[in-house]
């Protein structure tokens, strides 16, 4: 179901429950926006009506539980991107060493 680390459960656990003021075990769409943009996450309004409409809509209210997922599905969006631009990295610094090398070798 995740691919969150223990301490990022643990960090979007507190945030949902410091945001759910009313301590209803949900949030409603300004609390959302709040815990998002203290997670460094910032959408239009427009967009948070409808990520909030999207999630009531499938979960009954934004439960924890749809906030998790939410953030599951952020994340994996960001780790995506990250993890194709680390590889492409990777992948170049190994070609200029492994040109580096053989140039070397074939020089001596």
């Amino acid at each position: 179901m995740t691919n969150l680390t223990p301490a990022q459960l643990e960090q979007f656990e507190s945030t949902f429950r410091y945001f759910d003021r009313e301590e209803s075990n949900t949030l409603n769409v300004s609390e959302m926006t709040a815990a998002l943009a203290s997670l460094g996450l910032v959408y239009s309004e427009e967009d948070m009506d409808t990520i909030h409409s999207e999630l009531v809509h499938d979960y009954g209210a934004l439960t924890f539980e749809a906030f998790i997922n939410l953030m599951v599905d952020i994340t994996e969006d960001q780790t995506s991107s990250e993890q194709l631009r680390d590889a492409f990295r990777g992948i170049a610094r190994e070609k200029v060493s492994s040109l580096t090398y053989s140039s070397d070798k074939n020089g001596l």
